[in-house]
């Protein structure tokens, strides 16, 4: 019996094989699904570059009266553009300013506050 595939919109819907087809049907839906994650993931490239080659002239080209606006654009444009590029975590420390965002953690999986004892506790029983 020969495998059969339905298909809508041009994804697999429903995949039937039987006997010495189902290696080869299942071959045809993993290289299927490598090709759209490789797609998936070019495209993904492309709209980061596109975007930060976006906001580079846009934060240096920004008239004088505008810089303040352009350089927050020109921000938001890069960090969207990591988001795409696949960073899941955004972290910035300053003398003034520290900020983290994202699904990502620190330090072998727990947070920076967690591995620093607080003044007056105790150490950890070993």
């Amino acid at each position: 019996m020969a495998a059969r595939a339905e298909f809508e919109s041009g994804n697999i819907r429903s995949l039937d094989a039987v006997g010495d087809q189902v290696a080869p049907a299942a071959l045809e839906v993993i290289r299927t699904q490598i090709e759209s994650q490789t797609k998936l993931r070019l495209g993904l490239y492309v709209l980061a570059a596109f975007l930060t080659v976006t906001a580079a002239p846009l934060a240096v080209f920004a008239p004088a009266d505008r810089q303040l606006l352009a350089a927050i654009v020109a921000v938001a444009l890069v960090v969207i553009a990591a988001g795409c590029a696949g960073y899941g975590t955004f972290a910035i420390k300053t003398p003034l300013v520290s900020a983290s965002a994202g699904s990502g953690q620190t330090g072998r999986g727990r947070s920076a506050h967690a591995r620093r004892p607080r003044a007056g506790s105790s150490p950890p029983m070993a």
